[in-house]
């Protein structure tokens, strides 16, 4: 039901408001709440006059349901000494979820499963010190582990738990645009993107990536965001022991990380009928990757683009991964329809690329997929040798235990991936 609510426009709620609304839906349901202010502010770590004002705010805003978020809710009174069969005294002012917004939040997306588990950790969490993951190369990395503190205001766990509401496989938010936040989460955008910061400091978020305008691929993209299964605060639901990481290079994404490279150098290495590829399909590997240069020659975000390719191939091949490995690692080349068709729909749908050749978007669609393909397949060998088993053996266990794999680029050193997975024992 979190996630559900998570997902429900309630835009105009304060962010305090929006926080005690999915603190109400996700401790109580329908059950009324007759806690005390005092008892409200210690359990869900609001200050008194936040609890106050967030409750008055969720009774008397207009849900566009006919009603308020919240309905009064008078329950009887408590018995003083506990003896007495009949508690005297006025009866305590309560609260209920309305009855139009619990039908609406039933019908929205569950929060079953590791997703939702870690989402209420994220709620939940407290003010606590932690053992962050050295994702990054800080002089405070060196050790392996830095310890910090964490303080994750009430924004912050909102802002994080929307995040998991919104994150798909492997736990990427594909679109993670601050104005879309902004409207979950009730904050500014600038407030937004300060929090976002800090929940990257304390390594809630692997990668952040900013939207952008490529010129031809990918044109308009919202900015993308890569959460951290293996933050030590989601120990107790990961289960952090049963997760595995391996770091490798990964030799088929090179070229697919380097494509931005020489980009610019084709106006003056190729005829002008060449390096457009008039008049002909681009079929073989010169040609499309004289095709993939054309496309990136003159474009003004390059670095942003070029990461932004990178976390996107990365991305695929984790749901490659996903999916039906024996599938994936057949001697005879197949097509994974869906992965193939995001890649289109995401990076190569700008009819700009079909002006420079109307066979371009296909070829370039084809070239990236069997680099995250084969990308894919040296994954899963290297995790195999890193558990000194057979591909064969390695297959058989990702089919009967592994899951929830998510591959990180190393922006340190090219070429690199991280390679997480759990293995239910």
């Amino acid at each position: 039901m979190a996630v559900g609510l998570l997902k429900v426009n309630t835009s105009g709620l304060s962010v305090e408001a929006k926080y005690f609304l999915v603190r109400v839906v996700l401790e109580f349901a329908e059950q009324p709440v007759s806690l005390s202010v005092s008892e409200l502010s210690e359990r869900f770590g609001m200050g008194r006059a936040a609890v106050k004002r967030a409750r008055d705010e969720l009774l008397t805003s207009d849900s566009g349901l006919g009603s308020g978020y919240l309905q009064k809710h008078f329950a009887p009174a408590r018995s003083r000494t506990g003896l007495e069969a009949t508690p005297r005294g006025r009866p305590r002012r309560g609260v209920i979820l309305s009855e139009p917004l619990l039908h609406q939040i039933e019908d929205a997306e569950g929060d079953a499963g590791i997703r939702g588990a870690i989402l209420r950790t994220a709620l939940f969490g407290g003010r606590k010190r932690v053992n962050c993951l050295a994702t990054r190369d800080t002089p405070e990395s060196h050790g392996g582990l830095k310890e910090r503190e964490s303080r994750l205001t009430v924004a912050g766990r909102l802002l994080l738990a929307a995040l998991w509401a919104l994150a798909g496989e492997g736990g990427v938010v594909k679109d993670a645009s601050h104005s879309r936040l902004s409207k979950l989460t009730g904050m500014t955008q600038l407030r937004v993107r300060d929090q976002l910061r800090r929940l990257q400091r304390l390594d809630y978020i692997l990668i952040m990536v900013p939207g952008l305008t490529g010129r031809l691929v990918p044109g308009r993209a919202p900015g993308m965001v890569v959460l951290n299964y293996l933050h030590p605060e989601f120990a107790a639901v990961c289960r952090a022991d049963r997760y595995r990481m391996v770091r490798t290079l990964c030799d088929p994404l090179l070229p697919i990380i380097r494509a931005y490279e020489d980009a610019d150098k084709i106006e003056t290495s190729y005829p002008h009928g060449v390096a457009h590829g008039e008049g002909r399909n681009l079929s073989t590997t010169n040609d499309v990757s004289l095709g993939w240069n054309r496309v990136f020659s003159g474009e003004p975000h390059k670095e942003r683009a070029q990461r932004y390719l990178t976390v996107k191939a990365c991305e695929y091949v984790s749901n490659l991964l996903n999916g039906d490995v024996r599938h994936l690692m057949s001697s005879v080349y197949n097509i994974n329809a869906n992965v193939h068709s995001c890649m289109s729909r995401e990076l190569f749908a700008n009819s700009g690329l079909a002006r420079i050749n109307r066979h371009l978007p296909d070829n370039l669609t084809n070239w990236l997929y069997r680099g995250v393909r084969a990308a894919a397949r040296k994954a899963i060998e290297d995790v195999a040798a890193s558990q000194g088993v057979t591909i064969k053996e390695m297959m058989h266990r990702i089919e009967s235990r592994c899951r929830h794999f998510q591959v990180i680029p190393d922006f340190q050193q090219i070429g690199f991936v991280m390679v997480t997975y759990e293995e239910c024992i």
